[in-house]
């Protein structure tokens, strides 16, 4: 598994790896196992930021002293 940013730079990965793979080491890459996935912890870190920002609108703010 190859993790990488986006599905975009996924594809653009698959195709290095796969040419790599096909020239240099002489094997046939299947191409009904290859895939690029969708990042499912994309969605999990967009749900958790928005947590965060909820928790962090409903605190109040703490008391900040003031220098003289």
């Amino acid at each position: 598994m190859i993790v990488v940013s986006s599905k975009r730079a996924g594809g653009r990965v698959m195709a290095s790896i796969k040419r790599f793979v096909e020239r240099k080491l002489k094997l046939k890459v299947n191409d009904t196992k290859s895939q690029v996935i969708p990042d499912c912890f994309e969605t999990r870190r967009q749900q958790v930021a928005s947590i965060s920002a909820l928790e962090l609108a409903s605190k109040p703010l703490p008391d900040i002293p003031t220098i003289r």
